[in-house]
């Protein structure tokens, strides 16, 4: 059970409440609340957070190299909270690493802050600020006054709470009985348009038709929807396969 994110407050006082995990059976398991940074950030990195815990934790924030999962050259800050004292306006630096970080590579390499808490209690943070050596900003909505926007979540190893295994029960969870049948019912329109004479006839046909059976396949024992890019590109095969038409002799 690797923690929760829990928006709270109302416009004008809202603040992200942030749980850790509550039985872990390895490292890495916590939830992450994350987002991107520029990929250009120098360093020494300064942090400043308004928070509060329930319990004594240790709060972390750590810039990353990293796309979706699996970060490498992290920098880390972390502060103790003290359980029941209230907020608190804390400013953090740089603590260990980043000897990495600022290694040069092509492409440019991704970059995340995260956020997580070390410990069964849960921190309510607000006003989250981040600067680079350079003193340029790097966080957009640190006050969660536009909700999660610019926010994700990540947990880096233990990805299997996050999605269902199937590609039709990941819709039916997602997006309720009416997203599931929109799916299935643009698939088997899609499969009829392609098999019906004339459009059969066209040389992307079969070739549609295979990349749906596969998406299909691959689908029943696994989730292909949790990924932009690949929901987007399957997004794309479906459309061009409902609208493929046999131009005329």
């Amino acid at each position: 059970m690797p923690g929760f994110l829990a928006l709270q407050g109302g416009a004008g006082e809202r603040y992200m409440r942030i749980g850790g995990e509550r039985h872990a059976t390895g490292s890495g398991e916590v939830l992450r609340l994350t987002q991107r940074i520029a990929s250009d950030a120098a360093m020494p990195f300064h942090f400043r957070v308004r928070a509060r815990a329930d319990k004594d934790v240790r709060l972390y924030l750590r810039p990353c190299r990293k796309h979706l999962l699996y970060a490498e050259d992290c920098v880390t800050a972390a502060v103790d909270l003290k359980g029941g004292s209230g907020w608190q306006d804390l400013e953090l630096k740089q603590w260990t690493g980043g000897e990495g970080f600022a290694r040069p590579g092509w492409p440019p390499r991704p970059a995340s802050l995260s956020i997580h808490v070390d410990g069964r209690g849960q921190v309510d943070v607000d006003d989250v600020q981040a600067f680079d050596g350079q003193l340029r900003p790097l966080l957009r909505n640190g006050d969660f006054e536009r909700g999660v926007d610019y926010w994700f979540f990540s947990s880096d190893r233990d990805h299997l709470p996050w999605h269902a295994k199937n590609i039709f029960v990941h819709s039916y969870v997602e997006q309720g009985l009416f997203g599931l049948a929109t799916l299935v019912l643009a698939l088997l329109a899609a499969a009829a348009h392609l098999l019906r004479a004339p459009t059969r006839l066209h040389p992307l046909a079969p070739v549609l038709l295979a990349s749906l059976a596969g998406i299909t396949t691959v689908g029943l024992v696994d989730s292909l929807l949790d990924m932009p890019r690949i929901t987007l590109m399957i997004m794309l095969v479906l459309w061009l396969s409902l609208s493929l038409r046999q131009p005329s002799q």
